[in-house]
């Protein structure tokens, strides 16, 4: 691969006539940039890469290096083991974390980390524990829902919910928060129930575009595409979900509460 690159950049330099030094420019450093990518991404090279990365900038770097570091301590064997009896991923936000995750009947612990639509993310494939803990590549069956499918067909770009959000007014960094975050997607995604409708985001969802719901009609009648009515629709959707959520935090975490709190009261004599 690496003589492959090497060998386009020349012939691109053979065939410039000069007139385009700047495309020419680009293409070097566009091909130097893909060599080193290529080198530094192989897993025999990833420790060497990340002690170097570490070295540059350790304020930034230590500990997510460290975390990784100790990781390794534990056996794979056992981490295998852990995750048979454990088969969802856990955040991990510190380096005793990372430990835990991998430690069969402590991992549980540690809150799961979740999709779109507030599941827990697992590592079973559905073709046996035996399959998952052997097999070297992770693999895993999707169900797609019609809400899925409908976000491919028109092309939008539907994210999570950002740790760092807006609770009542106040910025909070919900990773401060241990498991508010998970929570918190698992609210907005099905979880928590809407007054009008009664049921989760996804649920809803999933009627509207199946035409199971009353609203669907009126759904029909809106534009396709990725800057459609239609996708104005569901994103409409999800963030009147998202601040549902937010407030049932405020009910599940007093930490969250007191924090609101503390800053308005900061705020108030800042003000003073």
């Amino acid at each position: 691969m690496t003589l492959g690159l090497a060998a386009d950049a020349v012939e691109i330099l053979q065939n410039s006539d000069g007139s385009k030094p700047k495309a020419a420019e680009e293409a070097i450093i566009a091909t130097v940039a893909s060599i080193a990518n290529n080198m530094t991404s192989k897993t025999y090279l990833r420790g060497v890469s990340q002690s170097f990365e570490m070295m540059s900038n350790p304020t930034r770097f230590s500990e997510s290096y460290v975390q990784r570091l100790l990781g390794t301590a534990i056996p794979t064997a056992v981490n295998e083991v852990a995750r048979g009896v454990d088969p969802y991923l856990r955040e991990t936000r510190s380096i005793m974390d990372s430990l835990r995750r991998r430690t069969p009947g402590i991992s549980k612990e540690l809150p799961a980390v979740r999709d779109l639509w507030g599941a827990p993310i697992e590592f079973r494939s559905g073709l046996g524990w035996a399959y998952d803990a052997v097999s070297p590549i992770y693999s895993r069956r999707e169900k797609a829902s019609p809400i899925d499918k409908e976000i491919l067909r028109l092309g939008m770009n539907l994210t999570k919910p950002p740790r760092i959000s807006s609770i009542d007014g106040i910025t909070v960094d919900l990773v401060r928060h241990k498991g508010s975050y998970s929570r918190y997607v698992e609210l907005a995604g099905n979880a928590i129930k809407h007054p009008a409708w009664g049921i989760g985001a996804k649920d809803f969802l999933d009627a509207l575009v199946k035409g199971q719901h009353p609203m669907a009609e009126v759904y029909k009648l809106r534009s396709d595409g990725p800057d459609g009515s239609k996708a104005d629709l569901i994103r409409a959707t999800v963030q009147d979900y998202r601040n549902y959520a937010r407030l049932q935090l405020l009910n599940e975490y007093p930490s969250i509460a007191a924090e609101i709190s503390a800053q308005r009261v900061d705020r108030l004599h800042q003000v003073q």
